[in-house]
C-alpha cells in the first residue's frame, strides 16, 4: 500500500513539474517582454508592439491590445527589446517604432517625416533620425 501511494505521489510531482516548466516558457518566451516597475510588472507582447512615446520619466507604449504607461526612460525600453533580440527603430527623440507598423511615410518640407503606422496613426521622424528609417529598409 506504502508503494502505491508513493508511485502516485512521484506520478503527480513529475507531472506538476512538467507543467511548471511549460508556465515558466511561455511567461519567459523572448517575444514578451517583462518590466518591473515598483509592486507591478508589465508583459507586453512584442509581436503586438506598435510604438512607444516619452512622456517624462515615463514610457507610454502602445500594442494592438492595451496603452501602458511604464516609469521607464525610451532609451531603457529601447535597450530591454534590444535585449530580447526584437526590433524597435528610434524615429524622434521621443518615439521609438516597431518597423513592421509602418505603413508609409511622407516629407513634411523641412527634412523631418510624417510616419503613417498600420493603424492609421501619424508620427514625427526628426531629421536626426531619418537614417534609421532608411536601415529598416534593408
Amino acid at each position: 500500500m506504502a508503494y502505491f501511494l508513493f508511485t502516485i505521489v512521484m506520478v503527480l510531482f513529475i507531472r506538476w513539474q512538467k507543467e511548471q516548466s511549460a508556465l515558466e516558457d511561455v511567461l519567459n518566451k523572448p517575444d514578451r517582454l517583462t518590466i518591473d516597475n515598483g509592486a507591478t510588472q508589465f508583459h507586453i507582447d512584442l509581436d503586438k508592439f506598435i510604438y512607444a512615446k516619452a512622456a517624462g520619466n515615463y514610457a507610454e507604449v502602445f500594442t494592438t491590445e492595451e496603452t501602458m504607461l511604464i516609469r521607464i526612460s525610451l532609451k531603457g525600453l529601447e535597450d530591454k527589446i534590444a535585449e530580447a533580440q526584437s526590433r524597435a527603430v528610434r524615429l524622434h527623440k521621443s518615439y521609438l517604432v516597431n518597423p513592421q507598423a509602418i505603413s508609409s511615410s511622407r516629407p513634411k518640407g523641412d527634412g523631418d517625416l510624417i510616419i503613417k503606422l498600420n493603424s492609421g496613426e501619424e508620427i514625427p521622424c526628426s531629421r536626426r533620425y531619418r537614417q534609421n528609417l532608411v536601415s529598416t529598409d534593408q
